[in-house]
């Protein structure tokens, strides 16, 4: 991560961590590698977006680039100690497991559609995470690019950009996205993107990244 973000010193990586078993033992390690005053804590802590443990706002995009942004999903006192605490009050998340079986691929796009779509409230400071991943009883690769019986979520996430619904989207997890896709957040994002040509949708789920990936 750290030589990306010399490599790449405008980019950011926001990095989710979470305790799974919520054992003593985690808590142990995260301090090992996140406390101040050792060699590895000192390393990171250059890496790292630092902000007072009680203040729960969200960084601008501007504010984290060449830094880690950690989303704190673990409970310390005080709340946020080693990043955003992970909670209703700073996260609009949308991450729905899909049930086995891709017929649920509608259900899922409805759910990813209708977060994607919510406008944020008046000086509402959420950030809003929008998962199109699968990864319970399916390939991921299956959810992202399938065309048959239904197009793959891919697509879909294309479709919905290329028709520019809704206005700010936050962060859009997804599988196996394809240039097409990026470009079309690229755009939205008004990053000095160059213009970009004329956007045609069809079955060929170009909006997926290439049949390579799909090996992987």
């Amino acid at each position: 991560m750290y030589h990306f973000l010399k490599e790449h010193p405008t980019e950011t990586i926001i990095l989710r961590i979470r305790n799974g078993e919520h054992s003593k033992d985690f808590l142990e390690t995260i301090k090992t590698y996140l406390a101040p005053d050792s060699r590895r804590g000192d390393r990171i802590a250059r890496h790292l977006y630092s902000r007072h443990a009680k203040d729960g706002t969200v960084p601008t995009l501007g504010e984290l680039r060449g830094k880690v942004l950690i989303l704190q999903d673990f409970k310390t006192s005080p709340a946020g100690l080693y990043g955003l605490p992970w909670g209703p009050d700073t996260i609009s998340n949308y991450d729905h497991e899909i049930a086995p079986g891709t017929h649920f691929l509608v259900r899922k796009w409805n759910g990813v559609k209708s977060h994607l779509s919510k406008a944020p409230q008046p000086g509402s400071n959420k950030l809003r995470i929008t998962h199109t991943t699968a990864s319970t009883g399916v390939h991921p690769i299956d959810i992202a690019a399938r065309n048959s019986p239904h197009v793959g979520m891919n697509n879909l996430l294309g479709q919905y950009l290329k028709d520019n619904e809704g206005g700010c989207f936050g962060i859009v997890v997804m599988d196996f996205p394809g240039k097409l896709l990026v470009d079309l957040i690229v755009k939205l994002n008004k990053y000095q993107a160059p213009e970009l040509p004329s956007l045609h949708f069809d079955s060929t789920d170009t909006y997926t990244a290439s049949e390579d990936a799909r090996e992987t």
